[in-house]
């Protein structure tokens, strides 16, 4: 290092010390003279050292680590402080955030307050916790993210005729007035919602002056407002949550003028039959169907109006009967999965691309059992090699359906068998299938008796035997023990031994329930309501056992 730096750098460490040590002498004796001041001076005094003690609070603040980041990393960090807000019936992700949680950071120091002041994106969010007035003057103008109730009515009139851009809006408004989304223009709108509005009996109105070209988020909930009847080209997703004013023509139509729709939640909704879909609309571009608690005949009436791609994943659950889908274009189905519970019938298909859940629910004794058996025939059963079966069902319970269904499962080789003693129709289903080549065999995980699994491996031995008598052996056995204390007991292995008589290969695996293989979109959490499948699949595999029910 140069001689002159190195000394300069000495100088203003002697520099600093000297300019302290001259501070300390100073205030020293200022402190032996404050008796004599009178009440004017010593108002000076103060304000003096106030001032004084703010600038040598500012440079210590300075000298923070936090501090020395730049102020774009810093208005990041506070931006991500900001908790978001979203109607519960909102399914989709929401940008909208509270400027509530920014306003404590403005008191932190001077230079926090002048980042998050200065940062204008971080104001943009208007909503009920937060005057609008303090989000409107410091966003300067730029593009603005809303949830509001009904007295924000007319500040969401003034923003949509002042022409500034609002890409968010959510409304949670029972006595809005229709007029203020039917006719200002919404150009810049990406994402709107709207929720417990009653007001009026509406019918072929447009959303927004029919001036939201940019819209890919639409959500209707609790309301009597209809589908717009104007196209949505954007539009990417699409909620119908108990609405009491959708015409099987409004859907219609959105589905023709929306060919990017990606995903569709239908919930708790019948649709207005206003007339008989004519020609199917193909969505190229749809990769889920999510549609609960709904009439088969609305059921029907959707999948009726559209085709889609063997990739589109399509959950339909909570329905009086079990409703197949017949709009995919091509099915590629490889894999059943079928639950039978007292209280009603689950189905889960899939292949390489296409995924289907179906479940219906019994509300009453005297139902058909046969009907939802019925109803999977309606998919191409003779493409199926492997199936899932469990069953909570008492023994004297009879379902023909499932008989003549397993008939039909002429390419099947793989065999899922849960708690073989309560699944009263395994050797059935055994025996029905000659080309069987691998039984699983699942043993139940809410008992320690391994006198069940003991009497379980036994009724396989007897299975085995008949088969290889007839001439169609099991080459394959695979026990699940997973979390079992049955390979300790004497009894239970000596069952093994034997079925290791009866069946070429006999294998034990050790990894718990396993589900079958399905495509990626069943196990990503798509939207809010979309649970990843083999989540939804071990929850109600659970409950079925304690409450009899799974959906």
């Amino acid at each position: 290092m140069p001689k002159r730096l190195a000394r300069s750098k000495v100088l203003g460490r002697v520099d600093s010390r000297v300019v302290s040590r001259e501070l300390k002498n100073s205030l020293v004796g200022f402190n032996g003279r404050v008796d004599w001041l009178d009440p004017v001076s010593l108002l000076e005094a103060d304000r003096a050292l106030v001032a004084s003690l703010a600038s040598v609070r500012q440079r210590r603040n300075g000298l923070c680590t936090i501090n020395r980041l730049p102020p774009e990393v810093l208005a990041m960090i506070f931006g991500r402080l900001a908790r978001i807000i979203k109607l519960d019936e909102w399914p989709w992700k929401s940008n909208i955030r509270t400027c509530k949680d920014l306003v404590p950071i403005t008191r932190v120091c001077k230079y926090w307050r002048a980042v998050v002041l200065g940062v204008s994106h971080l104001w943009t969010y208007i909503t009920p916790d937060v005057p609008s007035e303090v989000s409107l003057a410091r966003s300067n103008g730029m593009p603005l993210r809303m949830c509001i109730k009904s007295d924000h009515e007319q500040l969401l009139d003034q923003i949509l005729l002042s022409g500034r851009p609002l890409l968010e809006l959510e409304c949670d408004c029972v006595d809005i007035h229709g007029e203020t989304i039917s006719e200002n223009p919404a150009p810049h709108l990406e994402s709107f919602a709207l929720v417990n509005h009653y007001l009026g009996d509406w019918h072929d109105v447009d959303l927004f002056a029919g001036q939201a070209p940019r819209l890919q988020q639409f959500a209707l909930a609790r309301t009597r407002w209809p589908l717009p009847a104007h196209p949505l080209p954007a539009l990417k997703r699409l909620s119908i949550q108990s609405c009491y004013n959708i015409r099987l023509s409004g859907l219609a139509l959105l589905f023709s003028a929306s060919p990017y729709l990606e995903h569709l939640v239908f919930q708790d909704t019948d649709l207005i039959p206003d007339h008989e879909p004519n020609d199917t609309v193909h969505m190229d571009h749809l990769q889920s169907i999510y549609v609960t608690a709904i009439s088969s005949e609305t059921a029907s009436a959707i999948f009726s109006s559209i085709t889609v791609n063997s990739d589109t994943a399509v959950y339909v659950s909570d329905t009086e009967t079990l409703i197949i889908p017949q709009c995919y274009s091509e099915l590629d189905i490889c894999r059943l999965m079928i639950w039978q519970l007292p209280a009603g019938v689950t189905l889960a298909a899939t292949g390489p691309f296409t995924a289907i859940w179906s479940s219906c629910s019994f509300y009453s004794t005297d139902v058909d059992r046969a009907e939802p058996y019925a109803a999977m025939h309606k998919l191409p059963l003779a493409q199926v090699t492997e199936l899932w079966v469990e069953s909570t069902l008492p023994p004297i319970w009879e379902t023909p359906g499932l008989d003549i269904l397993v008939h039909a499962l002429t390419s099947l080789t793989t065999l899922y068998a849960y708690n073989p003693q309560t699944n009263f129709k395994l050797s059935q289903i055994i025996e029905t299938v000659s080309g069987l080549q691998t039984l699983h065999v699942h043993f139940r995980c809410d008992t320690d008796d391994s006198r069940e699994d003991e009497q379980d491996v036994l009724q396989i031995c007897a299975i085995a035997e008949e088969r290889k008598h007839a001439g169609h052996p099991i080459p394959r056995v695979v026990l699940n023990v997973a979390h079992r204390k049955s390979l300790s007991d004497r009894c239970f292995r000596k069952a093994v031994e034997r079925l290791e008589e009866e069946v070429e290969e006999v294998e034990f695996d050790y990894t718990g329930a396993t589900f079958m293989t399905m495509p990626a979109r069943c196990t990503a959490r798509l939207h809010a309501c979309w649970e990843p499948w083999p989540e939804r699949l071990g929850q109600r595999r659970r409950d079925g056992y304690e409450y009899g029910l799974i959906n």
